[in-house]
């Protein structure tokens, strides 16, 4: 279970990240991974294994980049740490398989963390979610075992696996679970079941007389999207109060698959990146939306004459 904050602080860093994948020859990795293979005398080899194109651009440019701009961010101030699910890729699906190994995947998704807890001895707090069954070996075996790696090798940081999460941060309320509505599949009606689905949720928290959450993260689709979700009620001193709650949709670590294409449409932009949040005296000051966030065009372009 969980462990229970008790320490408070005026300024926090929220970082959230979804989506690595790990095991895919598209999803995040790093090059210093110990993986092992079995030998033909029966004996077992550590091995690693070379960077794809994407895997170095999601790596290098993504991900290291993310670190220490986080790093500078926080200036020192403590850093939490949300992974909203699919830290492995899973063998349900086995086109583009790095390896088939269980094992071998969760070391690969373990040492994703790596670079963030040995450049931010801040971190000191680190939440999984489950994610997509089919990517995590069922019953959130990958999670599970990446928890327990990151707890023993760093016993000073408030590790956890939750299916679906209500963390409070330094006073801003998060509802986080991997699953939840798409971004849509229009331009035009981008953020449309967003908007209701946080409404939803806000209305069910108003009726059973709760505080429906400051925040709410989202992930799965691959794709980064805001909204913001206002419900005005009339109080007793004839006054207007608003209450507000934010959805957020996390973009991925990692490419597009062949069966991403699919999913898709088609789609021509890949988005990679984090969430990160400057929360401070109960209030979201900075979301940093578009700050940790990369779009690439993954089209072939050629030309002719």
């Amino acid at each position: 279970m969980p462990k229970k904050r008790t320490e408070k602080s005026s300024r926090r860093i929220l970082v959230v990240s979804s989506d690595w994948h790990a095991g895919h020859l598209l999803g995040l990795m790093n090059p210093e991974t110990k993986m092992y293979e079995d030998l033909i005398d029966g004996g077992r080899e550590e091995i690693k294994h070379d960077l794809t194109a994407t895997q170095e651009y999601m790596w290098e440019h993504v991900w290291l980049e993310s670190v220490k701009e986080v790093k500078r961010l926080a200036d020192g101030c403590p850093v939490a740490m949300i992974v909203n699910g699919d830290v492995t890729q899973g063998t349900r699906h086995p086109e583009q398989l790095v390896t088939s190994s269980i094992s071998n995947q969760v070391f690969m998704a373990e040492a994703c963390l790596h670079p963030w807890t040995e450049a931010i001895p801040e971190i000191d707090f680190i939440r999984f979610s489950f994610g997509t069954s089919s990517h995590i070996f069922d019953q959130g075996t990958a999670p599970v075992l990446v928890n327990r790696l990151i707890s023993d090798r760093h016993p000073g940081i408030d590790c956890g696996v939750v299916h679906h999460g209500l963390l409070n941060v330094a006073g801003v309320s998060v509802d986080y679970a991997h699953h939840g509505p798409s971004q849509g599949i229009r331009l035009w009606t981008e953020g449309n079941q967003l908007r209701y689905y946080t409404k939803s949720i806000m209305l069910n928290a108003i009726k059973d007389g709760e505080q429906p959450p400051d925040l709410i993260i989202r992930s799965h689709y691959h794709y980064p999207h805001r909204e913001i979700v206002d419900i005005k009620r009339k109080q007793d001193n004839g006054r207007i109060k608003t209450i507000s709650s934010r959805i957020y949709l996390t973009a991925s670590m990692c490419g597009l698959s062949d069966y991403a294409h699919q999913a898709t449409k088609s789609t021509n932009i890949l988005y990679n990146g984090i969430l990160v949040f400057e929360i401070e005296d109960g209030r979201i000051t900075n979301d940093h939306i578009d700050d940790f966030t990369w779009a690439l065009d993954t089209r072939t372009k050629e030309t002719i004459h």
